[in-house]
């Protein structure tokens, strides 16, 4: 399944595929500025596939790997993940992720930017499945019925992801009020 990247696009418009690099500059800062940070990003279901920027999807992927590990996320850690994978000079260098972690970006808004970033990676997703759709729509279909079928499950797949985090959020909830209950 296809997506759309800063570098590759997988249709043949002149649109600029949906991103907001405000955002993921947003979330990778207050990453950095919250130990706890990773596990408020993670209930939303965001990935490194969901940036738009490669650097920026690298670097969430760096910060990944030390939450997964339980290693300290910041600026000194990173640097070091970053470096054992070759990726340190290609997502900026010193200068990018200090950039980073010295705007300031407040972690109290690390959910909304968090969303944002899902919601316009689900965009993109949507387009390359639509475009792909049209194009086997242009060169010809042989048996409706299946091209339907196919249709829908292709759409469904992209937004499965966001029904899944939906109803992963309302199990919480749900979880959270039985508890007050007891």
């Amino acid at each position: 399944f296809c997506f759309m990247t800063e570098k590759s696009s997988s249709y043949s418009t002149n649109h600029v595929p949906p991103h907001d690099l405000d955002a993921e500059r947003s979330v990778l800062g207050a990453l950095l500025l919250d130990g706890h940070g990773y596990a408020k990003v993670s209930d939303v279901g965001i990935t490194s596939l969901d940036f738009y920027r490669e650097a920026n999807s690298k670097i969430f992927e760096s910060i990944q790997d030390l939450a997964a590990k339980s290693e300290p996320v910041d600026l000194i850690t990173l640097t070091a993940v970053l470096k054992n994978k070759g990726q340190f000079e290609s997502v900026g260098g010193n200068t990018f992720l200090t950039a980073l972690f010295d705007d300031s970006y407040s972690s109290a808004h690390i959910v909304h930017y968090a969303k944002i970033v899902k919601e316009k990676a689900i965009l993109r997703r949507l387009i390359a499945t639509s475009n792909d759709l049209i194009n086997r729509a242009f060169t010809g279909v042989e048996d409706i019925e299946e091209f339907l079928d196919l249709a829908e499950s292709q759409i469904f797949e992209v937004t499965d992801s966001k029904i899944r985090q939906s109803f992963v959020s309302l199990k919480e909830i749900l979880m959270g009020n039985m508890q007050l209950v007891q």
